[in-house]
Parts: C-alpha cells; sequence; structure tokens
C-alpha cells in the first residue's frame, strides 16, 4: 500500500512539473506608431494570479497588448502599435523598464516619451479556460508528438512515390 501511495505521490508530482501554473507577474507596455514620435509608456503593474504557461510564457500574452491598444483607441490613437513585457520578479521587469526608457530617451531615437500612469489605464488579468489549462499539462506534447510522426511519414511516402513505389496507405499516420 505504501509503495502505491508513492507512486501516485511521484506521478502526481511529475505532472505538476510539467504543467504552467499560476503566479504573480510584473507587466509594463509600450505603444508606438510607425507614422508618429510619439511613444507610450505605461508603469510597471502587478498583477496577480496569472496562468505561465509550463514554457514560460504568459497565458494569451498577445491579448494584453490588445488591452493597452484599446485604450490608446478610445484615446483617439488608431494606428498603434502596443507591444507587452512581463517578468516574475520585480527587479527583472525594472532591469527592462530602464533599458526600454534609456533607448526611447536617447537623442539618437528622437521619441517624445508619453507615460500612462496606472490610474489612467491598469492591464486586466486574462483568466485560462480549464481546456487551455490541460492542453498545457502534457496532452499538447502529445499532439505534437504525433503531428511530428505523420509528417515524417508524410515525407517518406512522398520520397518514395518520387521513386516510383508506390506508398502504403494504411500505414501512414493521420493528423
Amino acid at each position: 500500500m505504501k509503495k502505491l501511495l508513492f507512486i501516485l505521490t511521484m506521478l502526481t508530482a511529475s505532472l505538476a512539473a510539467n504543467a504552467g501554473e499560476f503566479k504573480t507577474v510584473f507587466i509594463y507596455g509600450l505603444a508606438m506608431s510607425f507614422n508618429d514620435s510619439t511613444v507610450y509608456l505605461t508603469d510597471i503593474q502587478r498583477i496577480d494570479s496569472v496562468w505561465i504557461e509550463k514554457n514560460g510564457f504568459l497565458y494569451s500574452r498577445e491579448n494584453y497588448s490588445y488591452q493597452l491598444r484599446d485604450f490608446m483607441r478610445s484615446k483617439g490613437k488608431n494606428d498603434i502599435t502596443p507591444v507587452t513585457f512581463f517578468a516574475e520578479k520585480q527587479k527583472d521587469i525594472e532591469k527592462k523598464f530602464i533599458k526600454t526608457r534609456k533607448k526611447l530617451n536617447s537623442q539618437k531615437m528622437g521619441y517624445t516619451v508619453n507615460y500612462i500612469a496606472v490610474n489612467e489605464f491598469k492591464f486586466e488579468r486574462i483568466m485560462p479556460s480549464e481546456q487551455d489549462i490541460n492542453k498545457d499539462s502534457g496532452t499538447l506534447k502529445e499532439e505534437r508528438k504525433k503531428a511530428k510522426e505523420a509528417k515524417k511519414a508524410q515525407k517518406k511516402a512522398n520520397k518514395d512515390m518520387k521513386k516510383g513505389i508506390r506508398p502504403d496507405v494504411e500505414n501512414i499516420p493521420q493528423t
């Protein structure tokens, strides 16, 4: 019984290690237009309990940029391209922020930087669905493996056809 309990504990731990998790992150945004020398920089903001995928990426990271884009559009700036930066540690995001600010403020770049305070714009947390969390916990790896095998089999079948060999259709995995 103890051995079974130990095995189940180890299995659960290994599955948890492969999955993403909810964490606190620090984030800031940059919005700029290629038609204008004015750029917009948000304050660094803390967001609690966001999903970090097992590959280290912020879940739905493009939608954080869309939040900033929508805010800028509400201010009449329709040709803005937004970018968001995040880190799990405050000191890491502060380093990125300072580096970005230095580049933007350099005379060489020639940008006018407008700062967007937290009381003007605040990033909202994006929650993953249960299906997205489950995908991130291992089934995605299996799907990629199957797709890779199918692609390999398809390449082999294509080579065989070029050589005049008729491929065995039953042995080609379906995607």
